[in-house]
Formats: structure tokens, sequence, C-alpha cells
């Protein structure tokens, strides 16, 4: 546990990195509906909605923290998405397509659930 790659700790955390406790806010998008299906095989040929415009990766709150060798994963759920990861100054996704951006903490809770979505068919206007 105490030995996590500094890749792993978010420096933009309001509590001291993880890296002392082995402790991540990293996380991969995965539940029901979401890139990574918890309970069978996920491909990008499933990512209808375009890999530009699903999310694959969440920064998340200090709440969403688990350990980085863990296999005890953040299950996100479209009842209610920014449950783990809205933080004051917003928080970072990457996209299935490489890109990263900064999502603000205001961000429409529809808005957000539609890029969680890999197959959802909804257009998205993406920070």
């Amino acid at each position: 546990m105490d030995k996590m790659p500094r890749v792993f700790s978010d420096p933009s955390l309001a509590i001291p990195p993880g890296i002392a406790n082995g402790l991540t806010n990293y996380h991969l998008s995965i539940g029901d509906r979401l890139l990574i299906n918890p309970t069978g095989k996920s491909r990008f040929a499933q990512v209808t909605d375009g890999t530009s415009n699903t999310i694959m990766s969440i920064a998340g709150n200090e709440e969403s923290l688990r350990p980085w060798t863990s296999p005890d994963y953040l299950e996100i759920t479209l009842d209610d998405p920014l449950a783990y990861v809205v933080r004051q100054r917003g928080f970072e996704v990457g996209f299935a397509d490489g890109s990263v951006v900064r999502i603000s903490p205001e961000i429409d809770v529809e808005t957000f659930k539609a890029m969680l979505t890999r197959s959802g068919g909804e257009v998205v206007n993406r920070p």
C-alpha cells in the first residue's frame, strides 16, 4: 500500500494526497450502461455515443478514496452520478479517446449522465 506510484495521487484534494496511506481518488467509469460493464465484457464497439463523448476515468472527491491496489472499485450510479465527484473547484474526467477536461461543479446532472453512458444516444455539448 505504501508503495503507491505518485501518478495515483491527486495533489488537488483538500486532504493530503494518498501517497502516504495508499489511497487514490482516480477511478475508471464502471457501472451499468457506463464504459466498463462490471458484470460482463466491455468493447469499444459498444461505445456508440463515441469515444470523445464517453467518460472513461474520473478524479473523485475525498469520499471516493479507495486503496490503489484494491479490486474494490467505485461504481457510479446514474441515480446520483455526482455523489463522489463534485469538488468546489471542479473535477477532471478522462474520455475514452484519451482527452482530459475539467468539469465545473455546476454541471447539469443530465449532461453528466449523458457523458457517462456509452450508448445512450444523447447529443452532448462537451465542456
